[in-house]
């Protein structure tokens, strides 16, 4: 287990609650909450029901299903259902491959009431899947968000559809285009409003021991560290849509931000919300403690510092007063990132509209906390997706 795993043991593990402490209980009130209602099933068929009611899109081989927040795709950590014959005769380069960035929030699920033991998982549910829609016959599982984020999931009922879908995506990032975008609602209020074609690297740093390692941004890199890679490039959207602010004093107390990336590696989304715009997601333990108010300024402090080390969350107290949550309940809000759509480009072909954009809407935790806080989320009407789908076709 690495150093970063190591730290988040030691700081959140006496944290551990037979229930959760979001707010204060009564016996009328318990599991009343929204955040306790996050993951609502207990097998993996009912998280086959629940994924089967919230197809999105469902048309010539290509499903798309909007994942839930809290859902892996295995229990395992493997990104294939079909990994066995992937691996089939392949033997994996890995001299210039970085080990994976620990996720302080795998550490503390086992104390938030809402989230349920990874044996619920897409992997497992996916048989009862296949059985609902696609009479019993295998579907291939081309992309899903990380676990702590929800949103667009890409299944193929066959091989060629994946190959295809997994061309276009491989289109974008050779020329480091956007191809996911997010809904973020985040603390405060972006330092940046706007970026359009923005150019930034993300890499893993070293500690001076060479012992620990966390990922960072970037502006410099070389071709060979891109080659490599050790430096992941990619151009980036941002936009402020919303921001609720205090009624009494102004201040901005959380905003809604639209980001569009090409990457996710070293969860790119959070560290670039975090350390760039220094506004982190609502419910970010991973680099949230890597920006601090200090007389009523956002700072970045060093992520090496211990402060930043913690990775626990601090929140306004009028925030939490506007989700019905008690101060020093920070770490039972659900991170904040809804991977809204992606876009495949080239998918109608080269003589069409080389953009097809898949949409889904984001949950309704996410939607609940965004009318508490006054911020005014984007409509998303997947049946419309469908209609102009249809006519693309």
């Amino acid at each position: 287990m690495n150093s970063l795993c190591k730290l988040c043991r030691r700081n959140f593990i006496t944290l551990k609650s037979s229930r959760p402490l979001s707010r204060n209980y009564s016996e009328n009130t318990l599991d009343n909450h929204v955040y306790d209602r996050v993951i609502p099933w207990k097998s993996n068929r009912e998280l086959a029901d629940y994924l089967c009611e919230n197809i999105v899109y469902d048309s010539e081989g290509l499903i798309v299903l909007n994942k839930p927040y809290g859902v892996s795709f295995s229990k395992d950590g493997l990104n294939w259902q079909n990994i066995a014959e992937r691996s089939k005769g392949f033997k994996p380069v890995i001299k210039h491959r970085v080990p994976k960035v620990a996720n302080p929030d795998d550490v503390l699920e086992t104390n938030r009431g809402f989230i349920r033991d990874d044996v619920i998982n897409l992997k497992a549910a996916l048989p009862f899947i296949e059985d609902k829609i696609n009479g019993g016959q295998p579907l291939r599982v081309v992309r899903v968000p990380e676990k702590y984020t929800s949103g667009v999931s890409l299944l193929a009922r066959h091989e060629k559809l994946e190959l295809k879908i997994k061309k276009c995506l491989a289109r974008s990032k050779a020329l480091r285009e956007p191809v996911d975008s997010y809904l973020a609602i985040v603390t405060g209020e972006p330092i940046i409003k706007r970026l359009e074609n923005f150019t930034i690297g993300v890499k893993l740093e070293f500690s001076e021991n060479k012992k620990q390692k966390k990922p960072a941004l970037t502006k410099t890199y070389s071709k060979n560290e891109l080659q490599r890679s050790l430096v992941k490039a990619t151009t980036v959207h941002s936009n402020l849509l919303s921001m609720g602010v205090d009624e009494d004093s102004g201040d901005a107390l959380a905003s809604l931000v639209q980001l569009e990336t090409g990457i996710k590696r070293w969860h790119f989304v959070r560290l670039f919300l975090a350390t760039h715009l220094l506004a982190p997601a609502l419910g970010d333990h991973l680099f949230g403690a890597r920006v601090k108010k200090v007389m009523g300024e956002m700072l970045l402090v060093d992520q090496w510092s211990q402060a930043a080390a913690t990775g626990k969350q601090k929140l306004d107290r009028r925030l939490l007063d506007r989700l019905d949550l008690t101060e020093g309940s920070e770490m039972y809000i659900p991170t904040m990132i809804h991977h809204s759509s992606v876009i495949l480009e080239g998918f109608q072909g080269k003589k069409t509209d080389s953009q097809f954009t898949l949409q889904a809407k984001p949950p309704q935790h996410f939607l609940w906390t965004a009318e508490r806080l006054a911020l005014e989320v984007p409509r998303c009407d997947p049946d419309e997706q469908v209609q102009e789908a249809s006519i693309i076709q």
